[in-house]
């Protein structure tokens, strides 16, 4: 485990480093133990994890919380909704690449949820953006 000092802001945040091959084991072990960290970064958990997580009150959203603790975040998604589209479909590719997740098992949920995010728009928005910059550069 090593530390990382954030002494101008009184924190020192903690960090364990697990290899890819071990991640998984080192997961399975703190959740049995109910050992959490505060933070699991890219820890590639499984949708069973992530909802039993959640309904023991162990994983929190942090969604309703943006608009109070990054404002200004909040707003651009608001303002732009290909913000959180992209998001979404960024991470959810990531999840069909590398396995996390089953592309045939959820591609039916994927849609609607990209559909319901607005994706029409989305693309809409990207059309216009592309047929501008082809007119400038054609211009």
């Amino acid at each position: 485990m090593a530390e990382h000092g954030l002494g101008h802001i009184g924190r020192v945040r903690d960090w364990e480093c697990v290899t890819q091959d071990g991640c998984a084991e080192k997961r399975a072990l703190r959740l049995a133990q109910g050992d959490l960290p505060d933070i699991f970064f890219r820890a590639a958990l499984t949708n069973e994890e992530v909802a039993s997580l959640a309904s023991a009150g162990q994983l929190v959203d942090l969604a309703p919380m943006l608009e109070q603790y990054a404002p200004n975040f909040s707003a651009l998604m608001e303002r732009d909704p290909t913000i959180r589209l992209s998001t979404y479909f960024t991470s959810r590719a990531v999840d069909f690449i590398t396995g996390v997740s089953d592309i045939e098992a959820e591609w039916d949920e994927y849609v609607d949820t990209m559909k319901s995010m607005g994706i029409e728009e989305g693309i809409a928005i990207y059309q216009e953006a592309y047929d501008n910059y082809m007119a400038k550069l054609n211009g």
